[in-house]
């Protein structure tokens, strides 16, 4: 899933900081529904492309023997969902700290 961010660009820390958050939230919500032991492969990628916009790839792969390719698909929605928001959540205080 691609995302254009549409912002100016920001400063290296604040993104480390934000993709880690994207990436904890991801997890958190996978490891909340399913336990680690029945999970096979997880992998989260995330690329943040920051031309003259700044955009973001995210994607996040899994394997878990135990759940159909619907839950699965279904789990990895709600896992980016809630990352999504919790970045975005994040990116909103970082920007009207910064217009202050």
């Amino acid at each position: 899933m691609i995302i254009d961010l549409g912002l100016k660009p920001i400063p290296e820390e604040e993104l480390d900081r934000l993709l880690i958050i994207l990436e904890r939230n991801a997890r958190k919500t996978v490891f909340e529904r399913v336990h680690k032991s029945k999970i096979t492969d997880l992998d989260i990628s995330i690329e943040l492309n920051m031309d003259e916009v700044l955009s973001l790839d995210f994607e996040i792969e899994l394997t878990i023997p135990e759940m159909s390719e619907q839950e699965i698909q279904d789990l990895i929605n709600e896992a980016m969902d809630k990352a999504l928001y919790a970045f975005e959540h994040e990116l909103k205080k970082f920007q009207k700290k910064e217009t202050k």
